[in-house]
């Protein structure tokens, strides 16, 4: 069964009451923060609907950074060059998923989703407070949500751009 947006816009509501206290807004499913010249991002994912299936919802990180993005794109997870769900950034590396089986869990599906972006969601995008942060990570080696690949393609485009 598919969550219903009433239980969704329940549950969006209370992550963003304590969301806005570390700087981020909502527009639609995704809270953003603005932090120099890339946005941090955080949206609600919800399983793929199953007809009898209890609803499930996991969290994705993104970071969208403006000095690699193409004219016009606004700041969306898709867009995103730095993204990963939050069971990645866990201690225990594991992909997380919560149950909504009824209105009467959502407080504490929220709890949870809260306690761990507090954490661990929010403490990882504070290590990426704009783009130079992010190249070095790439510089050194890491390159989450993107292959390597991808990354050192990001960095030679970077080195071409006229200063």
């Amino acid at each position: 069964m598919a969550l219903s947006p009433l239980y969704k816009e329940t549950l969006l509501d209370a992550l963003r009451d304590e969301l806005r206290v570390a700087g981020f807004k909502k527009r639609g499913v995704v809270f953003h923060r603005v932090s120099a010249d890339v946005v941090h991002l955080i949206a609600l994912q919800s399983s793929i609907d199953s007809p009898g299936q209890i609803p499930q919802l996991t969290i994705n990180l993104a970071l969208w950074c403006k000095p690699l993005a193409a004219r016009g794109t606004e700041p969306s997870v898709i867009a995103a060059v730095w993204r990963c769900r939050l069971g990645d950034v866990l201690p225990t590396k594991t992909d997380l998923w919560w149950t909504v089986p009824d209105k009467a869990s959502l407080p504490k599906v929220a709890r949870g989703m809260l306690a761990d972006l507090k954490a661990h969601g929010i403490p990882a995008l504070d290590l990426l407070p704009d783009s130079a942060a992010l190249f070095a990570l790439w510089r050194g080696g890491q390159s989450p949500g993107l292959a390597a690949s991808e990354a050192q393609r990001y960095l030679a485009a970077l080195a071409n751009q006229p200063s």
